[in-house]
């Protein structure tokens, strides 16, 4: 049995982990955005003010993160990229990732992404954080199905609170 640990962005972290990428997370990438994983990685961490890294017996299995967007601000784009290392981890990943989902929901009003229809395990997961799924239409370079997924963030706008 292994051990899951979440730790913050280290030095080599991008490279392994976009070296050992899933393919269905290769192929979401690519046809959102024609980025290779290193380059998708590597953009999203840098544009994610929230952003862990996941390990197995202390080597990178997956990353996650959460980046600002939207032209009236409170809107959030969260994400997660892995290894297929990431099964072995499944359940302690699992029961670990609600908790980050809680400082995501906390700082945003809305949470949205897009999913490739393809990438069902990636479909499965969102919908056991709570996000809305909807059916799918074109989105992306190669116009492929994507889900639009969705969730309310916790963050009162109209407070004024950061």
């Amino acid at each position: 049995m292994g051990r899951f640990e979440v730790r913050p962005l280290r030095e080599g972290d991008v490279a392994v982990i976009a070296d050992g990428m899933r393919l269905s997370d290769k192929q979401e990438i690519w046809a959102a955005s024609r980025l290779l994983p290193y380059e998708g990685l590597w953009l999203a961490a840098k544009k994610s003010p929230l952003l862990w890294v996941g390990t197995w017996d202390g080597t990178p299995i997956g990353m996650a993160g959460c980046f600002p967007g939207g032209l009236l601000g409170g809107v959030g784009y969260p994400w997660q990229l892995a290894t297929e290392e990431i099964e072995r981890a499944a359940l302690p990943y699992l029961r670990t990732v609600r908790n980050y989902m809680k400082t995501v929901k906390s700082s945003y009003s809305l949470l949205v992404n897009w999913v490739d229809a393809r990438n069902e395990t990636s479909v499965k997961w969102m919908k056991w954080l709570g996000f809305k799924i909807e059916d799918p239409a074109p989105y992306g370079i190669d116009g492929l199905p994507f889900h639009y997924a969705w969730m309310r963030g916790e963050k009162n706008e109209s407070s004024g609170n950061p």
